[in-house]
């Protein structure tokens, strides 16, 4: 067997300079959390309007 070699690196392979993922803050999660909460109330309330509505 002959020695392995890496193939080419391809643009997808490559790390970009905006791909580098940034440590996240527990505030950020929190904010993130609220902002699910609500989406969720919104979407729950949105729900029963239509289940409820007569018109």
């Amino acid at each position: 067997m002959g020695e392995w070699e890496p193939e080419e690196e391809t643009q997808d392979e490559e790390v970009l300079e905006d791909e580098i993922i940034e440590p996240v803050t527990v505030e950020q999660v929190n904010r993130w959390l609220d902002d699910l909460e609500n989406l969720c109330a919104s979407y729950d309330l949105q729900q029963l309007q239509r289940l409820y509505n007569t018109e």
